[in-house]
């Protein structure tokens, strides 16, 4: 009897391919799954510090005290804020407990502190850019009217 040469594959090798790409798949996915939730805190924290500048600025108008955030680093890395209340006497009290960036949120500031005078208006301009893997925020302070702007880049 003859043999005639086969054709295919064996169950064998087709399960042994299977599981070589369902490894891959799932080491890929989970690199994948790391980025999208350092994007989405990052998105998050963006969108947490603009309501805080926010409504810093509400408490100076509404106080008539100059309110402000200032921005905490650890060596050349800025990893949080705090916001704080400048009283009569020039004095800064800290309102709350520091809100910390998480470690995937690389942060940049023009300025170590955004204040907003009894008015509303902002001391100084500020531009302050969240990054995560591939995609940027910039918060906007402008000076005159004491708007905060948030942006994707």
């Amino acid at each position: 009897m003859k043999r005639t040469p086969r054709h295919g594959l064996t169950l064998l090798e087709v399960i042994a391919a299977l599981s070589l790409m369902a490894a891959l798949a799932t080491i890929s996915a989970s690199g994948f799954r790391i980025a999208a939730v350092s994007t989405v805190e990052t998105a998050t924290k963006a969108q947490s510090l603009r309501l805080e500048l926010a409504k810093t600025r509400r408490l100076a108008i509404k106080s008539g005290e100059s309110h402000g955030i200032r921005f905490i680093s650890e060596g050349s890395r800025i990893v949080g804020f705090v916001p704080y209340r400048r009283r009569s006497d020039g004095v800064e009290a800290r309102a709350t407990q520091p809100i910390r960036f998480s470690d995937g949120t690389a942060v940049s500031v023009s300025e170590k502190a955004v204040e907003f005078a009894a008015e509303g208006n902002a001391v100084q301009a500020c531009q302050i850019k969240l990054a995560a893997e591939a995609r940027t925020w910039q918060i906007s302070v402008v000076p005159v009217t004491g708007t905060v702007v948030l942006r994707e880049l």
